[in-house]
């Protein structure tokens, strides 16, 4: 599973490059180029996680839609669009068991599906309003990441081009100790820890992002979001061996 993967991220060095994220508002432009030239396979596969010894194309499928279907629930709508990319291209199986859509209805429902609507049209701070009382993990998430996207929003729209990297997310302190504060509770999942790691790294403590990203791997090894944050990080074996 591992492999495939990481031929399929590789693959995609050039085009991520040119990539733009519609959520974070701002260009994505970091390669993976120095991530290939120091860190091999076996480093990723034995240093980071422990994959099965053999995994079937059919499984390689019925992860990646769980995890296409967590990326849609929390408007993680480019992880969603590579997910779905590497559905396509993959051989269509003869016969595989899919898994099945969430079908139970929670309190928190209606008001994520209006919220992942308020996100496409940028309404971060009304959907942080409306998501404050959820008790659902995906209700919780959402609460964050709009704070923090609402931040980001906030920051671009105050300044000219030049300036925005001098300029700070004002939410990021108050982003920093809640998640933290979940992590230490163990309430964070893979999502969650990779929305630590990015506010982690927008906060200048990149070191303490990647062990938050390492761990969100072990949860689920087919989220790209957690790939492209760590393939930023990462920059020589020896800080893969430690991390």
């Amino acid at each position: 599973r591992i492999q495939i993967l990481f031929e399929k991220i590789m693959s995609m060095v050039s085009e991520i490059e040119q990539s733009v994220d519609p959520h974070f508002l701002t260009a994505s432009s970091t390669s993976l180029t120095s991530l290939n030239n120091d860190i091999d396979e076996s480093y990723l596969s034995d240093l980071i996680l422990d994959p099965p010894a053999t995994a079937s194309l059919d499984q390689v499928r019925h992860d990646l839609c769980l995890s296409n279907m967590g990326c849609k629930q929390r408007g993680l709508h480019e992880y969603s669009t590579w997910i779905s990319e590497q559905l396509m291209y993959l051989p269509k199986p003869t016969k595989v068991k899919l898994p099945d859509p969430p079908k139970h209805w929670s309190p928190d429902s209606d008001t994520i599906e209006f919220v992942n609507q308020l996100m496409l049209s940028q309404e971060y701070l009304r959907a942080v309003t409306l998501l404050k009382d959820c008790e659902s993990k995906t209700g919780k998430f959402l609460y964050y990441y709009c704070k923090y996207l609402a931040g980001e929003k906030t920051r671009i729209e105050a300044v000219d081009i030049k300036a925005r990297r001098e300029v700070k997310n004002e939410y990021l302190d108050e982003l920093r100790l809640e998640l933290e504060n979940q992590r230490q509770n163990n309430k964070l999942d893979v999502y969650g820890l990779w929305l630590l790691a990015v506010v982690l790294t927008k906060s200048g403590m990149a070191e303490r992002a990647i062990p938050a990203l390492v761990d969100s791997l072990h949860l689920d090894m087919t989220f790209w979001g957690s790939w492209k944050e760590l393939a930023k990080l990462i920059k020589n074996k020896h800080q893969l061996q430690v991390s």
